[in-house]
């Protein structure tokens, strides 16, 4: 839910930039979304989409299948940061950095999942 929190927060940066920030989770709710905020959540996005419950944490309480489970990370949602990233990147003309992120986006999520929206924004992005 977070995820999804986080990367409609980006998207909606991305297609209206400059609305005023009505969020109850952002400091400073009168202010107007920036373009470099959409890179702020995909960044976000990333780092949760990626985080991996370690051995250390104390976890005792969860499942073995869970900490398994957790441990993976998402890579869907990595995958929608680096495209929202991207994105932001080429409306601040910042090409060379769009394209440190092309492997990550050409790396389809997981061999066997369809998803027609993500298809979709693949074929857009190529």
């Amino acid at each position: 839910v977070y995820r999804q929190h986080v990367l409609e927060k980006a998207l909606l940066t991305l297609v209206s930039p400059g609305r005023r920030v009505g969020d109850a989770c952002d400091a400073e709710p009168s202010r107007r979304a920036q373009m470099g905020d959409a890179l702020s959540y995909s960044q976000q996005l990333m780092e949760n989409a990626t985080a991996a419950v370690s051995p250390s944490n104390d976890s005792s309480l969860l499942p073995s299948s869970t900490i398994q489970g957790l441990g993976v990370g998402d890579e869907v949602a990595s995958w929608w940061a680096a495209i929202v990233a991207v994105a932001s990147y080429w409306l601040l003309c910042e090409e060379e950095k769009a394209e440190q992120l092309h492997s990550r986006i050409e790396a389809y999520p997981k061999p066997g999942y369809v998803d027609p929206l993500l298809e979709a924004a693949l074929g857009a992005y190529r």
